[in-house]
């Protein structure tokens, strides 16, 4: 299988997957690194609960206000 007007193919199911893996990694290395840091900021593994607690009510509020449903 052959994109019209090219001699590449196309990018396969196995690239996809490798790119999706490598940005989740990326991910938890970032948030373990912030965690980490507010964890010694603090002095408390809490914080950990708190940040999760006020990101998901960030989300919450943005689901709220800025997602349309369409009917």
């Amino acid at each position: 299988m052959k994109l019209r007007g090219s001699n590449h193919s196309p990018r396969g199911t196995g690239v996809d997957c490798a790119a999706l893996t490598c940005m989740v990694q990326l991910a938890q290395i970032i948030v373990g690194a912030g965690l980490g840091a507010l964890v010694n900021l603090a002095g408390s593994v809490v914080v950990v609960v708190l940040s999760a607690s006020t990101m998901s009510l960030f989300g919450c509020i943005f689901i709220a206000l800025f997602i349309r449903y369409v009917e």
